[in-house]
């Protein structure tokens, strides 16, 4: 079994209120990050870390497949949002995929590109990597669970794919780097 977890949890400081649930194209932001996932036919389940705002972008994703962590602690940063959605993750979970519910427009092939480079060598981490420009989702199977349970802080997952170069599979788009929507100017220029 292959679950996302979709990181919805954050304060949004830079943008000055709940991004995840502006419109965009005539919906809430972060139903399009769903959308993305629920599309890619190697997702078996998403899994939303819910923190700020909580109630707000549970109401907009209240129609679709997904299931929702609340994450009280969602004030120490993204480790501890990270942390929290693994740890919720059932056990029969192989892999999961990291991605980011400001990022809207990650296509749905990316995903089961990510699954499919894992199926086909073992690696512990499957990074993407936008023409040369490594970012987000990243895929990480089973045996890294524990390093991404133990995060703290606002540092991601940086670290546990920095850790052990040998442990990871890059995979290399030939695009540019998603946008993502950190300040109501990145809203607009999607």
């Amino acid at each position: 079994m292959i679950a996302a977890v979709l990181l919805a949890a954050g304060l949004a400081r830079r943008f000055g209120g709940s991004k995840l649930i502006v419109p965009l194209r005539g919906e809430p932001l972060v139903r399009h990050a769903v959308r993305s996932l629920g599309h890619a036919t190697s997702v078996d389940d998403v899994w939303v870390v819910l923190g700020f705002e909580a109630a707000s972008v549970r109401d907009a994703l209240s129609d679709m497949d997904v299931h929702f962590v609340e994450h009280a602690g969602y004030v120490e940063g993204l480790g501890s949002s990270i942390a929290a959605g693994v740890t919720a993750l059932p056990a029969a979970c192989d892999a999961t995929i990291i991605a980011l519910g400001d990022q809207p427009f990650i296509p749905s092939a990316t995903f089961d590109a990510l699954v499919s480079a894992w199926k086909q060598g073992g690696a512990e981490i499957v990074a993407t990597r936008y023409r040369g420009v490594p970012a987000n989702p990243v895929l990480f199977a089973r045996a890294t669970f524990p390093e991404l349970r133990g995060l703290r802080g606002d540092a991601g997952a940086r670290g546990v794919v920095s850790a052990d170069a040998t442990r990871v599979r890059w995979l290399d788009v030939d695009l540019p780097v998603p946008s993502d929507v950190d300040t109501r100017e990145d809203l607009a220029s999607l």
